[in-house]
């Protein structure tokens, strides 16, 4: 088995807005700790395996986030895609009801996460944060497979097919 590439990014980035116009959300430095055991998935919708649980730590950007995801045709299919500009970025999942404050701005009603614990990292071309980023930090071993973004939706579509 080869070695994948680590895959580097920000699940979340301090101060960033997301969510409806007029209910937006927002997460301060702090406030997202990860939880014991963390899924790393794509789309929130096919968990991957990892060598190690991912590496979480805090900077004044974001919640940044270090993970090498294990060698399997669906780890090298997601790696190709990033190479060629697919799930370029981050998002997270909280678990249950996190701890919140509410503010009113000119833009309307915020909601500002206190204290949140993160139970998935997700590799995703629609971040709920549009600042949010995942980048390869060094180059495959393996050879680049041209139709592997067709692969991994077919096995996107399979696993689905499979949950209904």
């Amino acid at each position: 088995m080869s070695q994948l590439p680590i895959i580097d990014g920000f699940a979340a980035v301090w101060g960033s807005r997301w969510g409806d116009p007029g209910r937006l959300q927002v997460a301060r430095r702090g406030s997202l700790k990860p939880s014991r055991r963390v899924r790393v998935s794509v789309n929130h919708a096919v968990s991957l395996d990892v060598v190690q649980p991912p590496v979480f730590s805090e900077d004044h950007i974001g919640l940044r986030v270090r993970v090498q995801l294990a060698d399997s045709p669906i780890a090298r299919c997601v790696v190709d895609c990033m190479r060629r500009g697919k799930f370029c970025a981050m998002s997270y999942t909280r678990s249950g009801h996190p701890v919140t404050r509410t503010l009113w701005t000119d833009d309307g009603q915020i909601t500002e996460v206190l204290t949140a614990r993160v139970i998935e990292v997700c590799l995703t071309e629609w971040p709920r944060q549009r600042q949010s980023v995942a980048r390869l930090t060094s180059t495959p071993t393996w050879p680049s497979d041209p139709r592997a973004f067709e692969k991994l939706i077919t096995i996107l579509r399979q696993r689905q097919g499979q949950a209904a």
